[in-house]
C-alpha cells in the first residue's frame, strides 16, 4: 500500500503537467505526434512556435531539442537541451534523460570535453 502511495504521490502531478502543457501549448502535442511520425522537421517547427508563445518551458524545449537531434542539428539541439536543464527545478528526475541526449549531441559534434562532463551528471 505505501508503494501505490508513493506512486500515486509522483505519477498523478506528472501527467497532470503533462496534459496542462499541451493544453496550454497545442504545438507541444502536434509536435508530438509529428514526431511519432518521424517528420522531425516539421515536429521542430510545431515546437519552436510553442517555446516562443510559452517562455521557459522545459518539457518543450526537451522535445524541441530531440527533433533537433532526429533531424542532424546538433548544434541546436544541444542549446535547446541546456535550455531545458535551465528551466527544470534542479530536482527533477528528468533532468537525467536530458544530460543523456546533451551526452549524444556532443559526441555527434566530436566534443569529447563537454561529452566527459555531462555523461557524469547523468
Amino acid at each position: 500500500m505505501k508503494n501505490l502511495t508513493i506512486l500515486f504521490t509522483f505519477l498523478i502531478p506528472l501527467i497532470l503537467s503533462a496534459a496542462i502543457l499541451e493544453k496550454e501549448v497545442p504545438e507541444n502535442k502536434s509536435g508530438n505526434e509529428k514526431f511519432k511520425k518521424q517528420k522531425f522537421d516539421e515536429a521542430e517547427k510545431e515546437f519552436l512556435k510553442g517555446s516562443k508563445r510559452v517562455d521557459k518551458s522545459g518539457e518543450l524545449l526537451y522535445n524541441l531539442g530531440n527533433a533537433q537531434y532526429k533531424s542532424g542539428k546538433f548544434e541546436d539541439a544541444i542549446k535547446s537541451y541546456e535550455g531545458s536543464l535551465a528551466t527544470l527545478p534542479e530536482d527533477s528526475a528528468f533532468k537525467s534523460d536530458i544530460y543523456h541526449n546533451l551526452g549524444n549531441s556532443y559526441f555527434s559534434t566530436k566534443n569529447m570535453r563537454m561529452l566527459k562532463n555531462s555523461t557524469s551528471k547523468a
